[in-house]
């Protein structure tokens, strides 16, 4: 509705949103090559896109054992 309000679609928030964390694991990859998952990064993007500690913890397990 703010969106709206501002005559800004609501999709074009969202992707721009998507973009940036993009732009910002694509930084992060190429400063430092590893992350690490209690990073500032890491927890400022969960809380962006609010996806939950356990989601998060359950797929870095699966990333680490590729």
């Amino acid at each position: 509705m703010a969106a709206a309000n501002i005559n800004i679609d609501k999709d074009v928030i969202i992707a721009t949103v998507k973009a940036s964390v993009e732009q910002r694991f694509l930084l992060a990859e190429l400063e430092t090559r590893t992350f690490i998952r209690v990073s500032e990064t890491v927890a400022e993007i969960m809380a962006m896109l609010k996806i939950p500690d356990e989601q998060v913890d359950g797929r870095w397990t699966s990333a680490e054992a590729l």
